[in-house]
């Protein structure tokens, strides 16, 4: 698992930047599906967010930190809202539709 969050730590590097300067809500589908399949896999997306996260730090990057389980189950929730078609992987489509809250 660290492996994977390291991976697409460094495939999301460059555009940390920029990203982190945007809220949750504008995230571009892009910077998730980094392997360009049309699918997002929660440890992706999970990877993903922990990296914005961390790059962005604050009070955020502190529960990520501290609290990693809750954390995780966190992520996990909104992952699942989102997957409205329950694939297990979220899409475009989903993606945009997704709960802005």
């Amino acid at each position: 698992m660290r492996a994977l969050i390291l991976a697409a730590g460094l495939a999301v590097g460059p555009i940390l930047p920029a990203a982190a300067q945007m809220n949750g809500h504008d995230i571009p589908f892009a910077l998730l599906d980094q392997q360009h399949t049309g699918r997002v896999t929660f440890e992706q997306y999970r990877g993903t967010v922990l990296k914005l996260v961390e790059h962005k730090g604050g009070r955020p990057a502190q529960f990520a930190q501290n609290h990693p389980a809750a954390f995780d189950a966190m992520l996990k929730k909104r992952f699942d809202a989102i997957d409205t078609k329950k694939q297990g992987y979220i899409d475009a489509e989903e993606w945009a539709n997704r709960p802005r809250n």
